[in-house]
């Protein structure tokens, strides 16, 4: 990343995540604690409930590649799709602001612990539009951040019948 990096880890019962930034650009990992063919979904998000946050969900598709998909949600519903992946690579949104870093992810169904990770820049876009709240980082630790994980892959049901 370069330059001077400021970061933070929590660690849940299911997993840990952990966030590095630098002056431009953060770094999302989350790990979970088991293998990648058992997760189904994990969350991250910036805000301090679900409502107004903006979400990245990603899951494991069956070729051990990643989906990623930028949400939001103006309630506890089910979270909107912000940003569609890139046609061309479910990894990231078709905006290339978010996406998987597959050189620091799991990348085989039998991995455990499994590893994803995804960066985005601290100040999304100018052109960027969503119904968030929070939809920018700093450099600084204790941000508030939500985070979930579900067991039913959304890939493997369709248009997000697995949440």
């Amino acid at each position: 990343m370069g330059g001077t990096a400021t970061g933070q880890t929590l660690t849940t019962a299911a997993y840990s995540l952990t966030m590095l930034a630098n002056s431009t650009a953060c770094v999302v990992s989350i790990s979970y604690d088991g293998a990648m063919s058992d997760l189904g979904w994990v969350g991250w998000g910036l805000g301090t409930a679900m409502s107004g946050a903006d979400i990245v969900v990603l899951w494991p598709n069956s070729d051990s590649s990643w989906t990623l998909s930028h949400r939001n949600a103006v309630s506890t519903t089910m979270p909107t799709v912000v940003d569609t992946s890139s046609s061309s690579d479910p990894s990231a949104d078709a905006t290339g602001s978010l996406a998987v870093v597959a050189s620091l992810s799991s990348s085989s169904s039998s991995d455990s612990p499994t590893i994803v990770t995804f960066s985005r820049p601290l100040t999304m876009p100018s052109d960027y539009t969503t119904d968030a709240e929070v939809k920018d980082l700093a450099q600084e630790i204790n941000q508030p951040v939500i985070y979930a994980l579900g067991p039913k892959n959304p890939g493997k049901f369709g248009s997000g019948d697995g949440y």
